[in-house]
């Protein structure tokens, strides 16, 4: 694809009340796009749509309304086990490591004539490395164009994409040839393997949730993005569970993060905003069992469900009182449950 469609985003379009195309008779809009065109599209109605939200976004525990340009740099450190960081720097270790120039690594070829063939004119090595640069291209792209409009810094799911490239990349590592760098290179790559299989084992089913342990895991009360990347509802079925067999005849008060409301699930609760309008407009805590989203704990802008096919602004401020408290118990590394005994979170 070319930079020759219509686009919708002010950024792309150049107009902010019209469709066009800013680099229709630029230089760029001459180049090629290492992405495809669906996704291109994508990326131009999702930067349309946060362009009209005015909702601050989060990065370890800093609200801001203008973003990071390092906010996905950060969501890699943090999101991807110890192991496939470290897999990852052992790839381009070897990649740009003196023995690597000088033997390229066999994995990719066209079949035992095209090796013979590529080794007798000696650029096989050359051929490879050429071929793995181009499949930095896309995840590279992408990352820059996330980077530059901080708008996105919503999601750190908007990245996932690049993903697959970096995984066919890493997949160098466990090439046995002579270009290994060191005799102790395969115990390393193996232990990596394992810290990244471990610890996505003891994470599941709460994967969503997922936060490497030197970044700060969530079952260690420590968050360091929000929304989606952390919360999507994925706790209200353990948490309803627990509930039944623990409290069952306790008013429960729900604050989560969904795009639905939990009681077409079946899920019996009450709204804490609307119980604290009825009480004479009061913006304090109900005393009662509140199961409260971390997006909400932390103040993340998000209407609630009301219980009755409604929706209800609330207060970032308005669970402010309970993050000082302890919770009873933690649903999908994403949800808390407290007990407020006196109204206002005490």
């Amino acid at each position: 694809m070319c930079w020759k469609d219509e686009f919708v985003s002010d950024k792309l379009s150049g107009s902010l009340d019209r469709t066009g195309n800013r680099f229709k008779d630029s230089l760029l809009g001459r180049l090629p796009v290492p992405l495809p065109s669906d996704y291109v599209a994508g990326i131009d109605l999702q930067m349309d749509d946060l362009a009209k939200i005015s909702a601050p976004v989060y990065l370890f525990g800093v609200w801001s309304h203008k973003g990071w340009w390092y906010y996905y740099l950060a969501g890699f450190l943090v999101k991807l086990p110890i192991g496939t960081l470290l897999l990852i720097v052992l790839a381009g270790w070897h990649y740009l490591s003196e023995k690597c120039r000088k033997i390229g690594p066999e994995a990719v070829t066209t079949g035992p004539a095209a090796i013979d063939s590529d080794r007798s004119k000696g650029d096989f090595s050359e051929r490879q490395r050429y071929c793995e640069f181009l499949l930095l291209v896309p995840p590279v792209t992408l990352l820059v164009i996330l980077s530059a409009y901080p708008r996105f810094d919503f999601h750190f799911r908007y990245a996932l994409p690049s993903f697959g490239f970096l995984f066919v990349l890493i997949s160098r590592v466990a090439v046995q040839n002579k270009s290994w760098p060191h005799p102790r290179w395969k115990n390393t790559v193996i232990a990596a393997t394992l810290m990244t299989v471990v610890s996505t084992a003891v994470t599941f089913p709460h994967t969503i949730a997922y936060f490497n342990v030197i970044s700060g895991h969530p079952a260690l009360g420590r968050f360091p993005l929000l929304h989606s990347s952390l919360d999507w509802g994925q706790g209200l079925y353990e948490a309803e569970s627990w509930l039944k067999k623990h409290a069952p005849n306790d008013n429960v008060f729900l604050s989560c993060m969904t795009l639905y409301d939990p009681a077409d699930l079946g899920i019996s609760y009450l709204s804490p905003v609307l119980r604290s309008r009825e009480n004479h407009g009061s913006t304090r805590l109900p005393a009662g069992l509140h199961l409260v989203s971390i997006n909400m704990l932390y103040g993340q802008e998000h209407g609630l469900a009301d219980g009755r096919g409604g929706w209800l602004p609330y207060d970032a401020e308005y669970y402010h009182e309970l993050r000082k408290l302890k919770p009873i118990k933690s649903f999908g590394n994403c949800m808390q449950l407290f007990r407020v005994t006196e109204p206002g979170g005490n």
